[in-house]
């Protein structure tokens, strides 16, 4: 088990490898208006990090192994354990021994995961220019290590400029739709872990929120309007909790409030726990 636990620790500690470099279509890197058309590139970079990463995902290396997904959540339920190891033919002892091996991967893998998840969130603040100082540090920060040192140079000077003018972006009403879809985006793709059965539909909470501003004349590629569109995300997110998510979400035939009360917790709090490490 040391020597795997190692093979994968190796190849995680460069930054030269194929597999730890960033590379994104040269449109990632353009600046948008269209919330929808940036929220777009955030899901497919997701994507693009899940994929790469697949080898660390502590689910499906159960599945590839015994044949059924399995989380470290359910190690928590004896009676989960005992049915799971009736189904595959396995034994509890193999189950835990393999467990143990690839929560040790998993931490490794994470750790990188995080990385380039921080990197494509900021570039989606990036490219929809509201890119706060912090996040614009780390952009060049991950760029120079696993993307392109040209780019990092281009972000270190705009945070340089920034910084010298004192013409800090606050974390304002765009930032926040923007969020507030990245999350949901997050949550769906769990680059960290099992996908959820349940999807939320950012997209539709974009354009309840376009079709809000428009009723009041905005277009939401306009700039200013920051009220209009804080009141308008507002009233969404106030709809979606009174009728459950249910109108808003992509799997609708299969969804009950009762399903979509279920929040996906795994993916935010493993987020949440590199985060703090890092920061």
């Amino acid at each position: 088990m040391k020597n795997v636990v190692q093979g994968f620790l190796n190849r995680l500690g460069s930054t030269n490898s194929v597999e730890d470099k960033i590379e994104y279509p040269d449109d990632h890197y353009e600046i948008t208006k269209d919330p929808k058309e940036n929220l777009y590139k955030f899901e497919d970079a997701l994507e693009i990090i899940k994929k790469k990463y697949q080898a660390y995902n502590f689910e499906a290396a159960f599945k590839e192994k015994f044949g059924e997904e399995l989380s470290p959540d359910d190690f928590q339920y004896n009676e989960r354990i005992e049915e799971y190891c009736a189904r595959n033919n396995v034994s509890k002892e193999s189950l835990d021994e393999f467990r143990k091996e690839r929560l040790k991967i998993r931490e490794l893998g994470n750790r990188k995961i995080f990385e380039f998840v921080t990197h494509a969130e900021a570039l989606l603040y990036y490219r929809g220019e509201v890119c706060p100082d912090y996040m614009l540090s780390k952009l060049a920060r991950i760029e120079k290590l696993y993307g392109n040192k040209e780019r990092a140079v281009k972000f270190n000077q705009l945070l340089e400029k920034a910084r010298a003018e004192k013409t800090k972006i606050k974390e304002g009403a765009k930032w926040t739709l923007l969020k507030h879809a990245a999350n949901i985006i997050l949550n769906n793709i769990a680059p960290y872990g099992k996908t959820p059965a349940i999807k939320e539909n950012w997209v539709r909470v974009v354009d309840l929120v376009a079709e809000k501003l428009r009723a009041k004349g905005i277009d939401i590629i306009e700039d200013g309007h920051s009220q209009e569109i804080y009141e308008c995300l507002h009233r969404v997110i106030e709809e979606q909790r009174k009728t459950g998510i249910e109108s808003l979400s992509i799997d609708q035939d299969r969804a009950t409030e009762g399903e979509l009360s279920q929040k996906p917790v795994q993916t935010s709090q493993t987020r949440k726990s590199f985060e703090r490490e890092i920061r």
